[in-house]
């Protein structure tokens, strides 16, 4: 999973690169902080990186003593500025290099809808009886299917289902796979893009809500049109056409989204189009529950093997008694211990 990091840099050296996690990442010269750095000139609490509700980030100076620069402004204590990637952070001689490999979010000019297309019922068989091609979408099934086999890091995998995708939609000049984590943040997966095309992964705030809050897939014929997205400047220049499709559990919860855009101003997508990735997402979903209950699964494990090292392995040897013990949770780890300890007797307690 590809998410924020900071590139500690002195001279021409990189340190370190730290993971931005949370919602708010503190650096300075106390050791309990999220990124610590040694050096007398820097405050104990110097500055703070935080995680907005949209996923963008913002910088703050903590009144240091020695100030914070960013892109060569000091920055004024305790008023905060965003930040974006590759944003170059400067504390006395330590450079910090802001790494967002995530989607640009645009915030909509207003609260009407944006989309000319969208497709609320996303079940199986709706979507088989909507098909106006079902060999091609049973042929592009198996495809995307086939690219989600091997047991490979969950990056590595929707990866290759994005470049099954990608053949599938030849008009897609850009793809990406952004995930919903439950502390709201919606950190990027997966990226491709068709040679000559260069420009960052570009998610509307509106888009967001429909299809990662709401899951609605959302088709958008020709930004252009479009009296809301089409205000966004920066995101006209990124994309002309779009199809966006959530990600769903088995319970139907949104746990993901996929995009694929272009810029062209010809072949555009339609609504066969909408209807074919959204069949596509039900096994890609499928395959990021499945790595989330192996991790969870592995979890559980490793937790029952601490709690099992802190058991007593050797019985107490004291003439005249026998000891028997028995430890079986009822789930996978137990909210009891127990152990042997030795009195100032020389007895077991």
């Amino acid at each position: 999973m590809m998410k924020p990091t900071l590139e500690v840099v002195r001279g021409t050296k990189t340190q370190r690169t730290c993971e931005i996690k949370g919602a708010d990442f503190h650096i300075g010269r106390l050791p309990n902080l999220d990124l610590f750095i040694d050096d007398i000139r820097i405050s104990r609490p110097h500055a703070r990186i935080q995680r907005l509700p949209d996923g963008s980030y913002d910088l703050m100076d903590l009144d240091s003593q020695k100030g914070t620069h960013l892109g060569g402004k000091k920055l004024m204590p305790f008023q905060p500025v965003p930040l974006r990637d590759g944003d170059r952070i400067k504390i006395v001689e330590y450079e910090l290099i802001f790494h967002q490999p995530g989607p640009v979010v645009h915030e909509p000019q207003d609260d009407g809808t944006t989309v000319l297309g969208s497709l609320h019922d996303l079940s199986s068989d709706h979507l088989v009886k909507r098909s106006k091609h079902p060999a091609r979408t049973l042929k592009a099934i198996l495809d995307v299917v086939r690219a989600l086999g091997g047991g490979a890091d969950l990056g590595e995998v929707l990866s290759r289902a994005l470049d099954g995708l990608m053949d599938v939609f030849p008009q897609a000049e850009r793809g990406f796979i952004v995930m919903a984590e439950d502390d709201g943040s919606f950190p990027l997966a997966a990226y491709r893009q068709r040679q000559g095309h260069t420009s960052a992964p570009t998610l509307s705030r509106t888009i967001q809500d429909r299809v990662l809050r709401e899951g609605e897939a959302v088709l958008i014929k020709d930004i252009t049109v479009d009296t809301i997205l089409g205000d966004e400047g920066s995101l006209v220049s990124t994309i002309r056409s779009a199809i966006c499709v959530p990600l769903r559990s088995h319970e139907g919860k949104t746990i993901g989204m996929v995009q694929l855009d272009r810029l062209g101003d010809s072949d555009h997508f339609q609504e066969q189009d909408l209807d074919l990735l959204a069949a596509l997402a039900l096994p890609i979903g499928v395959v990021v529950v499945n790595d989330r209950l192996l991790k969870e699964q592995a979890s559980w494990a490793a937790a029952r093997e601490i709690q099992r090292a802190l058991l007593p392995r050797v019985q107490p040897h004291i003439p005249g008694y026998t000891f028997w013990e028995c430890y079986r949770p009822a789930q996978v780890v137990g909210g009891d211990l127990y152990d042997c300890m030795s009195s100032k007797l020389d007895q077991a307690a």
